[in-house]
C-alpha cells in the first residue's frame, strides 16, 4: 500500500510506522523547522520512498537505502557526494536493489559535464539498452508526474563493474535522474 504522510516529526513517524507495519512505499512531506532528521530504519528498506523536506541531508538516505525507488526533493546534496554514491553503486557496494533515484532541488548546483566525466558515463547506444525506462505503476503516489515509460534517449549510461547492471543517468544543474536496467 501507499501512504502519503504530511506534517510529521521523527517521533510521530516512528509511531506511525509501528502502527502501520508492512508498508511497501511511502511519501513523506516533512514540514517541521530546522530539526535535524535522520532516516528511520524501516523507511530505508521500503520498496519506494519519497521524501520532501527543505534542506534535508540526502547523504544518509543514499548510503543506507536498500529499496528500489528513492525520490528526494528539496534536499541538500553535494556534487562530490553524488559522484561518490554513483561510484559505490558501480562497485556494487550499495543500493543493489535500486531501480530509480531522483533528486531535485532548485538550490542544488551540479555541473553535469563534470559529474558525467567523473563517473565515466557513456553516450546512449540503442544496441545496449532500450530507449524508455518503465517506472513501476505501483509507485505513482511517490511521484505522480513520473510514471509509465520515461524517454532516456538523452541520458548517459554507466555499467557496474564486472559486467553488472546498466544504469541511465541525467544530471541537470538542479538534480539527477538515475534509472537502473535489469
Amino acid at each position: 500500500s501507499t501512504i502519503v504522510h504530511r506534517r510529521t516529526d521523527p517521533l510521530i513517524l516512528g509511531d506511525f510506522l509501528t502502527a502501520h507495519p508492512n508498508q511497501d512505499n511511502i511519501k513523506i512531506e516533512l514540514t517541521f523547522g530546522n530539526v535535524r532528521w535522520l532516516p528511520h530504519p524501516e523507511l530505508l528498506s521500503m520498496d519506494g520512498l519519497s521524501i520532501h523536506k527543505d534542506r534535508l541531508n540526502a547523504k544518509p538516505f543514499l548510503i543506507k537505502f536498500t529499496g528500489m525507488y528513492l525520490i528526494l526533493e528539496s534536499v541538500e546534496l553535494k556534487e562530490t557526494e553524488l559522484i561518490a554514491f554513483i561510484k559505490k553503486w558501480k562497485r556494487k557496494e550499495l543500493c543493489n536493489n535500486l531501480r530509480a533515484l531522483i533528486v531535485r532541488d532548485s538550490q542544488l548546483l551540479f555541473n553535469n559535464l563534470r559529474v558525467l566525466r567523473r563517473i565515466n558515463a557513456l553516450k546512449w547506444d540503442e544496441a545496449r539498452r532500450p530507449k524508455t525506462f518503465r517506472f513501476d505503476s505501483m509507485f505513482t503516489t511517490l511521484e505522480p508526474a513520473i510514471h509509465g515509460d520515461i524517454d532516456c534517449s538523452s541520458y548517459s549510461d554507466i555499467q557496474q563493474d564486472d559486467g553488472g547492471k546498466w544504469a541511465s543517468i541525467k544530471v541537470t544543474k538542479h538534480g539527477v535522474s538515475f534509472f537502473v536496467w535489469d
